[in-house]
């Protein structure tokens, strides 16, 4: 019997056939990993031995070759109470339960452990994963079929540049603002950059507001924006364009005659025939458009600047939040428009790369 077989016999160790979990190896456990090395043993016949795996008998053989030292080094503070595999296991609850808060999360992990562990820890091995609670964006949920309309129309544009084509286009759409300020913010826990993935997004309907209002803007500026009376329907919204389109082209590129395509939504008022015939009869050239696509629409970014200010004003009345909305949509800045178009072939990239679904935009 060789020296090192009498020391194992000594501690009580016994051989396995087959590669045992993963621990920790005492300072008695080093010695013979040591012993054994230098006797030549393979590194897979030692990790077998001691039922460890190959990498800790490389990392402790090569801290010996370098120091001269194999023992334990100390360690400041109390041994973690979970094991890399619990980890992992916490984190797939994570993912499952997503929009759960930690005391949900804490419960399902302590149930599948069969060990109290303090939200406290829950909260450390999340952050350690770069997993963090965040508001969760809210988009409206698109249909399978919208979806692949968009990817299409996406595709088709993508090519197109701002000064070849989009500068040409005017953008429209109609916008609700609330007299109410409840944000109805939800958390969800993800990982970083992953804020417009489907399955970290609330999904959100429309909801009954105080005011409508219709706008349109162009490369170079603003057009005119409109108070709609009551819900609107295809003989309003043709009032609107005849009273407010071509002077909003002559705002926009100075003067009314300029040649433009005009985008609007798939609203039932914008696709009704009667306006169709109007538009044709004004030689008004209306872009195709994909349905539930407001995020490749510039004019959203600047509904939602207007938001912002009226969150500022805090109107109380339905007059104070008409004038908030008006100056607002006056004070935009010159230079917010254009900046806009200048993302729109990154929309379009971005709209593909999401398979459809709604884009940070």
């Amino acid at each position: 019997m060789g020296q090192v077989d009498h020391i194992r016999l000594q501690k009580g160790f016994h051989f396995a056939t087959t590669m045992p979990k993963v621990r920790e190896l005492t300072n008695a456990d080093r010695h013979v990993l040591i012993a054994l090395r230098e006797e030549g043993v393979s590194v897979q016949n030692i990790a077998r031995r001691l039922q460890c795996c190959r990498q800790t008998v490389y990392r402790v053989w090569a801290r010996y070759e370098q120091t001269g030292d194999h023992e334990k080094l100390n360690r400041s503070g109390r041994p973690k109470k979970t094991t890399p595999r619990d980890d992992r296991r916490l984190l797939r609850t994570v993912r499952l339960l997503r929009f759960k808060p930690v005391k949900i999360l804490a419960g399902r992990w302590c149930h599948d452990l069969g060990r109290n562990i303090s939200n406290r820890t829950v909260r450390r091995r999340i952050r350690d994963a770069r997993i963090f609670s965040r508001i969760s964006r809210r988009k409206p949920l698109i249909s399978l079929i919208n979806r692949q309309i968009r990817i299409r129309w996406a595709t088709r544009v993508r090519g197109w540049t701002v000064q070849d084509n989009w500068r040409h286009i005017v953008f429209s759409d109609e916008c609700r603002f609330n007299l109410t300020f409840d944000d109805g913010r939800i958390r969800v826990w993800r990982e970083v950059n992953t804020a417009y993935e489907p399955r970290n997004l609330s999904f959100t309907t429309r909801n009954a507001v105080s005011i409508m209002v219709w706008g349109c803007i162009g490369y170079y500026g603003i057009g005119n924006l409109v108070l709609v009376d009551g819900n609107m329907d295809h003989a309003q919204y043709r009032d609107i364009l005849d009273g407010n389109l071509f002077s909003s082209v002559e705002n926009i590129f100075g003067y009314r005659e300029h040649p433009f395509i005009f985008q609007d939504d798939n609203a039932t008022p914008h696709r009704a025939r009667a306006l169709q015939d109007w538009l044709f009869q004004q030689g008004v050239t209306r872009m195709n458009w994909p349905s539930q696509s407001p995020d490749a629409n510039p004019i959203e970014n600047l509904w939602d600047d207007i938001g912002k200010q009226v969150l500022k004003d805090r109107p109380f009345t339905r007059d104070a939040l008409i004038q908030s909305v008006f100056i607002a949509w006056g004070n935009l800045t010159a230079q917010r428009v254009p900046n806009l178009y200048e993302t729109l072939p990154r929309r379009m990239a971005a709209i593909i790369r999401s398979r459809g679904y709604p884009t940070k935009y």
